[in-house]
């Protein structure tokens, strides 16, 4: 048997307009499919059964059928209770629904694979859940989410030859009826089947690109992204002048920080039992205890990350204060109230929680730029100028994973510092660093404190909390057992607990 490709060359405009048919087809079903299922993904992810379940419902039951079935249903079905839809639209919505349910998942998964601490870190510097959706979340999702997206979208392209059973003219359809009228059904199909590889070829192509153009630390950053913060070419070399860390010099006496009667916990077990501190303006006050003892709790309350069960936390911030009571009857605390108050409380995490696919800069600058409203040259200005201080001027325009532990901690450092807060939290900041890179951040944390910021700081740095602490806080079991100052503490402490926890880590 010879092929004879010439009796499909007078069918060559019908097929090219079947190939159009398709190609609208897949593409519009695949957008539809695509919001639909973002909107599936998030509601899969909400803590609200009203909407987790239905999504979940959705999701199960329209990837458990096959998508003929929805073709049928949604072209012979719906007419039964007098909704009528011509072929091309009934083809698209039935399309659409199969394709929402796969996108769904496979966007759910780009969503949850971000690590919670990123989110808290943009939560710290007081973004709102929209802005920290589509400036940290989204754009590393979709670097996640490429390799099988696209993988559907080429199964989808094939899928939309199933619309031929009712009748869209796409490119199976067209293809069935050149060959009834030619009888070379071989070569039709042929012709057919390189017209979908060519057009899936181009999305596998398409995939490639879109891989490599999200490769975000494999390449240096282009111009324009330096640009915006008024960095130009060579980030590196722009001069920063060092700024204060604070306006000026603190009140004395003023209590920055009061807590009173503060409750957390976490189902049966309790976290945080009445605790009561105040800390003074441009005081240095060091959290110690053993792990488990309530320390990062009770930091991750005060700048809501954690929501009290009870208590009152006060905060005189000069320009602005909060008064805000927790408990079964106190009013709930509004996100644009948690909002304002992170602006004025700054946190540094353990694990730095440093957005991975933006530069050192950018790091410090998201905040000004979304919260603060900064124009880019001058939040570009501050930044450099903090790198410069906390020792990391020529890392400007390195990526995280570019960074040593103790020199992501230093740009956390600085991303917080950047918001001008007036108090500073710091969760065990040294503790997940390798012992020769403690020495840097705590040089850094010495600054900090010598240019008057106050600052509480939760810690196993001993010695750190000897030489820089006014004030020192044990805590045991979610209590505060002992304050004193330093020197008393370590010199004279004069509780029981205190005294065993000093013995096991100062032999």
């Amino acid at each position: 048997m010879t092929l004879d490709f010439t009796s499909i060359l007078p069918y060559a405009p019908l097929l090219a307009t079947a190939t159009l048919m398709t190609i609208f087809l897949a593409v519009t079903s695949q957008i539809i499919g695509t919001l639909c299922g973002f909107l599936l993904a998030l509601a899969r992810m909400s803590p609200l059964k009203i909407l987790s379940v239905p999504a979940f419902l959705y999701i199960w039951i329209a990837r458990g059928t096959p998508p003929l079935i929805h073709l049928f249903l949604i072209y012979f079905g719906l007419p039964t209770i007098g909704i009528t839809l011509e072929p091309l639209p009934a083809a698209i919505i039935a399309f659409a629904i199969t394709s929402a349910a796969y996108n769904a998942e496979v966007l759910r998964a780009g969503l949850q694979s971000i690590q919670p601490g990123q989110v808290e870190a943009a939560r710290a510097v007081g973004m709102s859940y929209p802005t920290i959706l589509w400036r940290i979340i989204l754009p590393q999702a979709i670097q996640v989410v490429t390799p099988p997206y696209m993988s559907n979208f080429i199964s989808h392209v094939k899928s939309t030859s199933l619309a031929s059973v009712v009748t869209v003219r796409e490119l199976l359809l067209t293809t069935t009826f050149i060959y009834s009228n030619t009888f070379r059904a071989l070569e039709a199909l042929i012709v057919a089947g390189a017209i979908y590889l060519f057009l899936t070829s181009f999305l596998a192509f398409g995939q490639l690109l879109l891989e490599h153009y999200l490769a975000f630390d494999k390449r240096p950053p282009s111009r324009r992204r330096l640009t915006r913060l008024g960095l130009g070419g060579d980030a590196a070399s722009v001069p920063a002048a060092a700024p204060a860390l604070v306006e000026g010099p603190a009140e004395e006496g003023r209590r920055v920080l009061e807590i009173a009667g503060l409750e957390k916990r976490f189902g049966a077990t309790t976290a945080l039992a009445r605790v009561n501190l105040s800390v003074r303006a441009g005081e240095v006050v060091c959290v110690l205890g053993p792990s488990g003892s309530g320390k990062s709790t009770l930091l991750r309350c005060i700048n809501l990350l954690e929501r009290p069960d009870g208590g009152q936390i006060a905060i005189d911030a000069g320009s602005a204060r909060f008064d805000l009571a927790f408990g079964p009857t106190a009013r709930a605390v509004s996100g644009r109230e948690m909002t304002r108050l992170r602006g004025h409380v700054g946190m540094v995490f353990q694990h730095f929680n440093l957005w991975p696919h933006k530069l050192a800069v950018e790091n410090v600058t998201e905040g000004l730029l979304r919260v603060r409203r900064m124009a880019g040259p001058e939040a570009g200005r501050i930044a450099a100028g903090l790198l410069a201080r906390v020792g990391l001027g020529g890392k400007l325009t390195a990526f995280p994973s570019q960074l040593s532990g103790g020199q992501r901690q230093r740009v956390a450092i600085a991303r917080a510092l950047a918001m001008r807060p007036d108090v500073m939290l710091f969760d065990e900041p040294t503790s997940a660093l390798d012992p020769e890179l403690v020495g840097e951040v705590l040089q850094v944390l010495e600054d900090v404190a010598a240019s008057g910021m106050t600052m509480l700081v939760a810690t196993h740095e001993m010695g750190f909390a000897r030489r820089v602490a006014d004030r020192v806080v044990f805590m045991d079991g979610g209590q505060i057992v002992e304050v004193a100052s330093a020197e008393d503490f370590f010199e004279r402490p004069q509780h029981e607990r205190t005294i065993r926890f000093l013995e096991a880590v100062l032999k």
